[in-house]
């Protein structure tokens, strides 16, 4: 089934969607993302967060500009403890005082060392903003006695609602999977010989369990990736959430792309058996090293559907339009020759439930991928 969809004019980002429209909203700049999604009814999902330049929350920032308020946020979500998934989400937890929050369950070794830590108020030194935040949200649930959190894994269900036009609202992890699980509890729970923890079994990399998630409203379907990665194994990655479907699954019409783009996140099997035809993708993109996605990774996934956004048509900060040597020059004389700081992109897509097409508008600097100045 292809995708269809109507590419709206740029129009204002404070007009909030009616009660009977569905709203995915991708957030990002060069380094962070947030999906903002409307369930409905008036019901919010915001799954990781990043920073304004101001220090904001902006999915926060996002939803004030519609006029909406944080009461009305019902899940805050991280999908890993990397740094651009979850700057600003304590912030919004905070407010958000009808919202459950959901962590991943399984961790890094650095991650559990820092969860333990927290837990029983030992000072771990200098921590990554992840871990910070981390520590920030535990802050929160404690002073607002706030629930524990739902700890995400694949086939969990962690909001079901069902809305007053009679449509199931359910997002259901689909990752991590249940081998990585596994490995994590048999790792904390291992004797310990001369260290807190037998740390070789839990992943180095929070991507290899990150948390992807399948929100389904009525009949469509929005495949949301995360930085989920393929992995080296059939129980890992994007492999375990192949392995784990049924062929009477529904297809997503929405995807978005996990980690960037990149090339180390993409399994063809997902696009021939997740999602429709042409589906409409959206991603964020990260500038850090020499960036993702990279040309090569965008042409790859234009070859796949015609309809693929990205929130930052430049996302890198650093000026490219002068040579290494006179840039040398520059800074030795105390000048840092830099481009001005990228504002957060939107791409929001809205349908009405009982639509067929997704209306797509861009804020910011996002753009369609083919927009896209990409690193070789």
């Amino acid at each position: 089934m292809l995708a269809r969809l109507r590419i709206c004019s740029l129009t204002k980002i404070n007009t909030p969607p009616d009660a009977d429209e569905i709203e995915v909203a991708l957030l990002g700049r060069g380094h962070g993302e947030s999906v903002v999604i409307h369930a409905l009814d008036g019901t919010w999902i915001v799954i990781d967060s990043l920073k304004y330049e101001n220090r904001d929350a902006a999915p926060l920032a996002y939803l004030t500009q519609m006029g909406v308020g944080p009461e009305a946020i019902r899940v805050v979500m991280a999908t890993h403890w990397h740094d651009d998934h979850v700057a600003g989400l304590a912030q919004v937890y905070s407010v958000a005082t009808n919202a459950d929050l959901v962590l991943p369950l399984a961790m890094t070794t650095q991650e559990f060392r820092a969860f333990a830590s927290i837990a029983v108020g030992k000072d771990m030194g200098q921590l990554s903003s992840g871990l910070t935040e981390m520590s920030d949200l535990a802050a929160v649930r404690k002073s607002q006695a706030r629930p524990a959190p739902i700890r995400a894994q694949a086939s969990m269900q962690i909001f079901r609602e069902r809305s007053s036009f009679g449509h199931q609202i359910c997002l259901t992890a689909v990752s991590p999977s249940a081998a990585d699980v596994e490995d994590f509890l048999a790792a904390i729970s291992a004797p310990h010989i001369g260290s807190p923890l037998v740390g070789r079994l839990m992943p180095k990399n929070p991507n290899d369990i990150s948390t992807a998630c399948i929100l389904s409203m009525g009949d469509e379907n929005v495949l949301l990736g995360a930085d989920l990665e393929v992995g080296g194994r059939p129980e890992r990655g994007w492999q375990a959430v192949l392995t784990a479907r049924l062929n009477s699954d529904p297809r997503a019409s929405v995807f978005k792309i996990p980690h960037h783009g990149s090339e180390n996140a993409h399994h063809d099997s997902v696009w021939s058996e997740m999602l429709n035809e042409e589906p409409v993708c959206i991603l964020a993109p990260y500038n850090r090293g020499r960036g993702v996605p990279k040309k090569a990774d965008a042409d790859r996934i234009q070859a796949l559907t015609s309809h693929a956004y990205i929130t930052t048509q430049s996302p890198f900060r650093k000026y490219r339009g002068v040579s290494s040597y006179v840039e040398k020059s520059l800074e030795s004389s105390g000048i840092r020759a830099q481009s001005l700081p990228r504002e957060v992109g939107v791409i929001r897509l809205r349908k009405r439930i009982s639509d067929a097409k997704w209306n797509v508008t861009n804020f910011g600097g996002a753009v369609h991928l083919s927009q896209f100045v990409a690193r070789d």
